[in-house]
């Protein structure tokens, strides 16, 4: 099934009523050209701040608009899970993670062609399949010291016992990978 906006290159904003009760996580994606996602003050469902959609909670950040002018992000604390395709094709060249992030969704940041660089906090719990898909430019992914699933040596992201490669990223530029002694799973 393909989200409700993909590839659509016109719509620059959307306004969200109070009856709507769900917006399934990508239904953006595609949406190009979005520079702003608006909801009614009166919805029990979602919120928008800045323009960037949010469940009412604030522990989950659904949408980021991809055509947004701005060049950095910064995601609020409180936020703990990055839905699947939440920041897709945006046009970000950074972003700060709060410290109260523990989950990241499929394909969050996919085609996230000006990102260069990632610093995961400590508590980052999932990163999920293709999070950083697409993400070309995306050399650095670094995880705080201390994280009990995940570590980074080199800008590489392993399982934290090393025994795992979990995400190489898509823009570093050495011609030869040597994957260290000890691993024994090169994650999909």
């Amino acid at each position: 099934r393909a989200a409700a906006f993909a590839r659509n290159a016109s719509v620059e904003t959307v306004v969200i009523p109070a009856s709507v009760e769900e917006i399934e996580d990508g239904a953006f994606a595609g949406a190009v050209n979005l520079r702003e996602i608006t909801v009614n003050e009166n919805s029990g469902w979602f919120l928008s701040e800045d323009g960037v959609l949010f469940k009412p909670s604030r522990h989950r950040l659904h949408t980021y608009p991809a055509s947004s002018d701005a060049e950095s992000y910064s995601i609020p604390e409180g936020i703990e899970v990055i839905a699947s395709k939440a920041f897709a094709y945006s046009k970000l060249k950074s972003i700060t993670f709060p410290e109260s992030l523990l989950d990241i969704d499929m394909s969050a940041f996919m085609e996230c062609d000006n990102l260069t660089r990632v610093d995961l906090p400590a508590d980052i719990r999932t990163i999920s399949f293709l999070s950083f898909d697409g993400c070309d430019s995306l050399r650095e992914i670094n995880i705080a010291e201390g994280n009990e699933k995940y570590c980074s040596v080199d800008s590489v992201v392993y399982s934290a016992d090393k025994k795992r490669l979990v995400l190489y990223p898509c823009g570093k530029t050495e011609e030869t990978f040597t994957v260290p002694d000890g691993v024994e799973v090169i994650e999909l």
